[in-house]
């Protein structure tokens, strides 16, 4: 048996073990549809992203599901996939909105006051069923202006 003939069987023999442990969605949780909207100080924060935090969970990089608000103050969760929705569980709710600077996009300064930003700070939660869920309006208040460093006149 040539060198090439060896090397041909041992990767053929090894095909099976590669597909399994690069297809393996055994870790993945079940995910189910979630959407829901977002206010700030009563108006639409479109633009601004969702990212729901696990409140309970142990894992040291846990899934953190996602969105983006739309028009009408509307957004829908990703956890693997677009819009897939989130595992079922306890969250904490955070957004980030920023001020779209031109040629930049939005990495100006936060829109929102600061506690709606942090996982340990923000007042927002949200219980994710084994369901289709329709989550209650986020209501978040805008930043102050003497916290965006503007001076009134």
């Amino acid at each position: 048996m040539t060198n090439s003939e060896c090397l041909c069987r041992l990767v053929v023999g090894l095909l099976p073990f590669a597909a399994v442990s690069c297809g393996n969605n055994v870790d993945r949780k079940p995910v189910y549809p979630v959407q829901g909207q977002v206010f700030v100080d009563g108006k639409s924060a479109v633009g601004a992203y969702v990212l729901f935090h696990p409140a309970n969970d142990s894992d040291a990089q846990p899934m953190r599901p996602h969105g983006q608000v739309k028009p009408g103050g509307t957004f829908i969760l990703s956890t693997y996939a677009a819009n897939d929705g989130a595992p079922v569980g306890e969250y904490v709710v955070t957004l980030d909105w920023r001020k779209v600077v031109p040629g930049h996009g939005p990495k100006g300064p936060s829109l929102i006051a600061p506690e709606f930003s942090q996982p340990q700070e923000s007042p927002l939660r949200a219980t994710i069923r084994a369901e289709s869920n329709s989550l209650a309006p986020f209501q978040a208040k805008a930043r102050s202006r003497a916290a965006k460093g503007m001076k009134r006149r």
